[in-house]
């Protein structure tokens, strides 16, 4: 049955779905094929599978989020948190970074995995491959609605003193003309999260200036480009999609209370984009 399920795989030149039980060799047959002259990347959802799945039983060279690395500068303080996280070819110790090490080792080698998260960040800087393989691809729906929406509590906003929430609920349908959305509830959750990221920038910028000589700049610096990248990354998915939405601000947006929520209503949209 494997045997069977490798000559397949070979033949696909576009998108094959493979469904078989538990224990059966998915992984096994997966990297038969990459192992045929195509360059491969295997996507996880969590860093044990790819431990487990991939890098311990056939040898992919994986690569986890910066987290993950214990900082070669900085004593005490993770890859994420170094004080040159932007900056990192100035860093003294830039070529002893064990997460740069796994990263550019991953990056030429023939196999390497990933998770889905460090994925749909990473993505557009890595070499494209010739296989993309997306385990338990199940669950690639809820990732990606989870990717590109945004949710923000009244803590995050007071936290980062976010300008305040808009009322949206609902409205006339939009209508994208040239690429643009016009007349709705996406336009509104554009601006005022284009606002947002006007806010956070300069906020970013002076965190990570501190944090090249506070721990704490350095920390409050990983929280803030991370809701930067996620504020960017819906308005982007909005713009390039504007189709069904569920947005949601103000009084009783969240769970009854104030809030705000972009979430895409279907992720079929948004699979070419992020896969």
């Amino acid at each position: 049955g494997q045997y069977d399920a490798v000559k397949w795989a070979m033949l696909i030149r576009d998108l094959g779905i493979m469904e078989a039980p538990t224990g059966s060799g998915k992984t096994g047959i997966a990297t038969a094929v990459s192992n045929s002259e195509k360059r491969s990347i295997a996507l996880t959802k969590t860093k044990l599978l790819q431990i487990d799945n991939y890098e311990q039983s056939y040898g992919f060279k994986a690569v986890y989020g910066r987290s993950n690395y214990p900082c070669d500068h900085n004593i005490n303080v993770n890859c994420d948190e170094c004080a040159f996280i932007k900056l990192m070819k100035e860093c003294p110790s830039y070529s002893n970074c064990k997460y740069v090490i796994a990263r550019e080792s991953a990056k030429v080698s023939q196999l390497a995995s990933l998770n889905y998260a460090y994925w749909l960040l990473m993505r557009k800087k890595w070499p494209m491959p010739n296989l993309l393989i997306c385990d338990e691809a199940h669950q690639l729906s809820e990732i990606v609605l989870d990717h590109a929406g945004v949710e923000i509590t009244p803590y995050t906003k007071e936290q980062w003193d976010l300008p305040s929430f808009p009322i949206i609920f609902g409205g006339r349908r939009s209508v994208s003309v040239n690429g643009s959305v016009r007349n709705g509830s996406e336009e509104r959750a554009i601006k005022w999260l284009s606002d947002c990221a006007s806010h956070l920038r300069p906020i970013h910028a002076t965190l990570q200036f501190e944090a090249q000589h506070d721990s704490d700049s350095r920390k409050r610096s990983t929280r803030c480009e991370r809701l930067l990248k996620k504020i960017e990354t819906t308005i982007n998915a909005i713009r390039n999609e504007p189709d069904d939405w569920f947005i949601r601000s103000g009084p009783k947006a969240i769970n009854g209370e104030f809030g705000f929520i972009a979430r895409p209503l279907t992720a079929r949209h948004h699979f070419g984009e992020y896969f």
